[in-house]
């Protein structure tokens, strides 16, 4: 309900009564300055489109608290940018966007296989976005995760990312489905993401394979996949078993970390799982790992049986990595 600086200019409520209205192809919404109240329930549902951008405010960014259960859903998007937007106190529950999920794709490409939906809200939910920027923004106390992400395609750049308190902070899954893009580059640069706590999200398949502050899952075969994370910081995140940094990775992927300080909280430090488990993996001499890390810091595991801060974990027992 803030007075508009410029039109056309609409409120949150207008826009998501009908939000195909105002969101298609190559649309840029800009946010007013300032610190808003957000009151309007729902989930603001964006799908189907090319070339969308949400901008907040050119010097101090856009601020948006809520007082009510919000989140921002992005589907099948080619090119979405999201800039100087900072939430807080957010949160929608997951298990309204399934419905969403199954109009869109068939019953065989279903997250919600993957990701309970019934135990946890989030901020913003991204599935099936091709090329994804999000630079200087922020989400803070969410009532779930602050930014779950599944199936990111071509290259997701997030820069200037801070991600505080949220139950866990953020976690990325890349699911076995076909993509015309054979390989996928994720950049992480600039960013942190502290004090997560992690609460009722849980893969179905193993129930404590998430970290409370970032996590990256990528099951898939049929695609390369490189990670390049740099000059991050995961501190003092609480999990149940996982706490900083956790990736879990199939066949040929990629992760580079540099400039990474991962100290301080629950199950302290990264863990890497390898997954070996499909049979399309084999034989495993073909399977390519690069794994590398420059300039980082790991503390001492604070209340984990292992006494590595930094721990691999191959699921099958081999040691080829």
């Amino acid at each position: 309900n803030t007075p508009c600086p410029m039109r056309p200019c609409y409120t949150l409520s207008q826009v998501m009564d009908n939000p195909s209205n105002y969101f298609t192809s190559n649309t840029t919404v800009v946010f007013p300055p300032g610190h808003h109240e957000v009151s309007t329930e729902g989930q603001l549902v964006i799908q189907n489109v090319n070339n969308i951008s949400l901008v907040g405010d050119n010097n101090n960014g856009t601020m948006m608290k809520c007082v009510g259960e919000f989140g921002l859903v992005f589907i099948n998007i080619t090119n979405l940018n999201v800039s100087k937007l900072h939430l807080s106190m957010c949160g929608a529950p997951m298990s309204n966007a399934s419905q969403l999920v199954t109009n869109l794709f068939n019953e065989t490409y279903d997250p919600f296989t993957i990701i309970s939906p019934i135990l946890s809200t989030f901020s913003i939910y991204c599935l099936h976005i091709t090329n994804f920027t999000a630079t200087n923004f922020s989400i803070y106390h969410s009532k779930g995760i602050g930014l779950l992400g599944v199936d990111f395609f071509g290259v997701s750049f997030i820069q200037g990312a801070v991600f505080v308190n949220n139950a866990p902070n953020c976690a990325f899954v890349f699911l076995d489905v076909y993509s015309p893009i054979e390989t996928q580059v994720f950049y992480i640069i600039d960013s942190s993401f502290t004090l997560g706590e992690l609460s009722g999200l849980k893969y179905l398949h193993s129930p404590n394979d998430i970290a409370a502050g970032l996590s990256i899952e990528a099951v898939p075969i049929m695609y390369d996949i490189k990670s390049y994370i740099r000059n991050v910081a995961t501190c003092d995140n609480n999990g149940l078993l996982y706490g900083n940094m956790l990736f879990r990775v199939n066949c040929k992927v990629t992760i580079e970390l540099t400039k990474v300080n991962c100290t301080g909280g629950g199950y302290d430090g990264l863990a890497l799982k390898l997954r070996e488990e499909s049979a399309e993996c084999q034989p495993f001499e073909v399977i390519t790992r690069h794994f590398y890390i420059a300039h980082s810091y790991f503390g001492q595991i604070i209340r984990r049986v292992f006494s590595l801060a930094l721990f691999w974990q191959f699921e099958t027992g081999k040691r080829h990595f």
